[in-house]
């Protein structure tokens, strides 16, 4: 389950082409062969925040990354 849940993150941030200083924070759930994602991101300078969240079925570490990058699609708009 840890190799479901853990690079879920990094897909996202890939997907923004974010970075280590990029203001964001995530959390993962695996539960019943599903993964629940919820990621916060921040502003540079903190003035504006965005919550959003996905859930979806997995079975492989691609398929848990694809629900990092369709959630990191969302939050394009705002940087």
């Amino acid at each position: 389950t840890g190799l479901l849940t853990a690079g879920r993150k990094h897909s996202f941030l890939s997907e923004i082409q974010g970075s280590c200083h990029t203001p964001v924070g995530a959390h993962a759930i695996l539960e019943n062969g599903e993964l629940y994602l919820r990621v916060m991101l921040a502003s540079e300078e903190g003035a504006q925040s965005w919550k959003d969240e996905i859930r979806g079925p997995v079975s492989t570490p691609q398929e848990a990354a694809l629900l990092g990058k369709k959630l990191g699609q969302k939050f394009k708009s705002h940087l």
